[in-house]
């Protein structure tokens, strides 16, 4: 959860200056002199208290995460003294406190810069340098994402992931964090005949930039997966590739409603720009938009942080077959390989629902097949299989030895239905 929040932070931190200089100061280019002054204030309050939240939120994750880590090394409450003693040992020596450290120091110079360029009107040099310093302060916060994460860890080509990673972060904030200030925008001053032509270039400016982001996502997330997944059935048969998925999806509903945007909303602008009895309708019907879609980013940011903590199926898992016939498993002794992925099949031909349950047996595996409550034991690995049907799951055995294989269900394992499973 703390990346998620750090990620939050992060996206709300660098969507601001982008959405400031590339959307919003130029489309109110077209607005009358009259209307420039208060809409620009209007978003630019909006803005100071986003950069706001982003700090907070920012920090807050990357000291929960410190504590976290702290507390885990010192086996004590997160909270003792104990565990902050041992924070400054984990800030000094360790690279993850160090990249925590950089973390922050870029996110404030970020905020600072940005609240520049937010500020009244500058020179052109000075305008100028102020956005350079954001541009690298936005750089240098999402490289230090990049330099803890999967790309520097697990990747097969550590310096082209460690640069997609970079790009796709760069992207979804650019994106992701400006939808949330396209939000906030003031709607009511935009709904009238006055402000539709700024919420037409708006749309048009966005749009372009949505339909590219999630291009260059997509391409940059298909990349990485290669990097980090063995294969395509790994997007069905472990966590981290169904959570690739769910993100996938949710960028299919945001990809939607930019092109609603783009193709209908906008054009109902074009039609209605000072002649519309009732803009306001055409206005709240890209409000509506807008919003789904900043929630649907924000999910896909939760989403990503779970992904930057889950395990990463970099290896080619070994595959077993397991045929479960006429109450009997087939082979009865199931041979597997010790810390590497195993990919288990279990095909079941009876007419009645079967398991295959491992006693008491240390593994890493998707949650959905640990501590089932049927199970005898919490340290149970089972795995229930519908009549005329197969399960497959992906996990790593832990630990060498020899375990009791048994179907948990009804009296089957009375009537013989019992194997044994080799890990060595």
């Amino acid at each position: 959860m703390y990346k998620t929040i750090q990620l939050i932070g992060a996206l709300l931190l660098a969507g601001g200056p982008l959405f400031l200089t590339v959307i919003w100061r130029p489309a109110l280019r077209v607005a009358s002199a009259e209307e420039r002054p208060p809409l620009d204030a209007a978003l630019v309050r909006w803005l100071r208290l986003g950069l706001g939240v982003g700090l907070a939120l920012l920090a807050l994750g990357v000291l929960w995460e410190l504590l976290s880590v702290a507390a885990a090394l010192s086996n004590a409450s997160p909270f003792s003294a104990a565990t902050w003693n041992q924070l400054g040992r984990v800030l000094a020596e360790t690279d993850r406190g160090r990249l925590a450290i950089l973390r922050v120091i870029a996110a404030v110079a970020l905020w600072l810069a940005v609240r520049m360029i937010a500020a009244v009107p500058r020179t052109a040099a000075s305008s100028a340098l102020w956005h350079a310093a954001a541009a690298a302060a936005a750089v240098g916060l999402f490289l230090t994402f990049s330099l803890a994460g999967h790309a520097a860890t697990v990747a097969r080509a550590k310096l082209p992931a460690i640069a997609a990673d970079l790009l796709h972060f760069l992207t979804a904030s650019s994106w992701g964090g400006g939808i949330w200030y396209f939000a906030f925008l003031p709607w009511r001053r935009l709904a009238t005949a006055e402000g539709l032509p700024v919420a037409r270039e708006i749309v048009r400016r966005f749009t372009i930039l949505g339909l590219t982001a999630v291009a260059l996502i997509i391409a940059t997330g298909l990349f990485m997966s290669s990097q980090y997944l063995w294969g395509l059935p790994a997007l069905f048969e472990t966590r981290y590739g169904k959570d690739l998925l769910w993100k996938h999806i949710l960028l299919v509903v945001i990809l939607a409603a930019a092109m609603d945007n783009r193709y209908n909303v906008r054009l109902r602008l074009l039609g209605r720009v000072g002649t519309a009895p009732q803009p306001e309708r055409v206005v709240r019907s890209l409000r509506g938009n807008v919003w789904l879609e900043a929630v649907a980013i924000t999910l896909v940011v939760v989403i990503a942080g779970f992904l930057t903590t889950a395990s990463a199926e970099t290896r080619k898992p070994v595959p077993v077959r397991v045929t479960i016939e006429d109450f009997a498993y087939k082979p009865r002794t199931i041979v597997i390989p010790r810390q590497k992925p195993v990919r288990l099949t279990v095909v079941n031909n009876d007419r009645v629902t079967h398991s295959l349950a491992v006693r008491r047996f240390p593994y890493e595996g998707p949650r959905s097949h640990a501590h089932d409550p049927s199970a005898v034991g919490a340290g149970d690995f089972v795995l229930y299989v519908p009549p005329r049907s197969r399960q497959t799951v992906v996990f790593i055995a832990l630990e060498f030895g020899t375990y009791r294989v048994v179907d948990v269900l009804e009296d089957y394992e009375d009537r013989g239905m019992t194997g044994t499973l080799v890990v060595k």
